[in-house]
């Protein structure tokens, strides 16, 4: 359902963040997006339980070298619940103007709730943060586990989604940019899933979709809408 969504769009760049292998994803999702024209950048490590990772593909035409190495993080095997690497991966493509990473990111949670919770999810987009590139323009998506809802701006809070976040990408000199049609999780109000580029690069119209027939509450559907915008490089 998921592979079948996707190539409908025909995006040139798709990041799938909270990826997890199944025994048959190559068949189901990566091989039908390579015989699409898309090369598929996956994280080399096998699955793990409680691990998520990141799949990223381009289509060939547009990754200019051919030779691509994913650059990853620490994918917090052994203290799942207390590392503080989110879930991160960075491949580079050449354009006509230069190389730009393409970056895939999820900032992991252990509870939605507490003072403790929202500083490990800070601590994880600080270290974030550090690697990131700085000689070329970054064009990056995904769940970042933190909303401009009033819901999430509860007191005692320890990220605060202007102060920490949004100003300091700012400062960083990269622009946010969030759907602000409906919602991303399809069960919930908060619009956690952003885009996040140099602010030097023109973005179209940033919208969320989800078809009408997507299951909702069933074992291994998403819970999220697809996150869809134009980025001129």
């Amino acid at each position: 359902m998921i592979g079948a969504e996707i190539l409908r769009h025909k995006a040139d760049i798709i990041i799938l963040t909270e990826f997890y292998k199944t025994g048959d994803y190559r068949e189901r999702l990566a091989r039908p997006l390579e015989e699409s024209g898309y090369r598929v950048f996956e994280d080399p490590r096998p699955a793990k339980r409680g691990i998520r990772q990141v799949l990223i593909a381009v289509r060939a035409e547009r990754v200019g070298n051919p030779s691509v190495t994913p650059v990853l993080l620490p994918d917090n095997d052994g203290h799942v619940r207390t590392g503080h690497f989110p879930n991160f991966m960075r491949i580079d493509i050449g354009t006509d103007s230069g190389p730009v990473s393409v970056i895939g990111a999820r900032i992991r949670v252990w509870t939605n709730h507490g003072a403790e919770e929202q500083l490990r999810r800070r601590n994880q987009f600080m270290t974030l943060l550090e690697h990131l590139p700085e000689d070329r323009p970054v064009v990056m998506a995904g769940d970042f586990n933190i909303s401009d809802h009033p819901g999430f701006r509860k007191a005692g809070s320890r990220w605060h989604f202007d102060e920490d976040y949004r100003n300091v990408l700012d400062g960083r000199g990269f622009s946010l940019h969030i759907p602000d049609n409906g919602c991303s999780p399809i069960r919930s109000p908060y619009r956690m899933d952003h885009l996040v580029v140099s602010d030097h690069l023109a973005v179209d119209q940033v919208i969320y979709y989800a078809c009408d027939s997507w299951p909702v509450g069933e074992a291994n559907h998403p819970d999220h809408a697809i996150l869809l915008a134009g980025v001129r490089i």
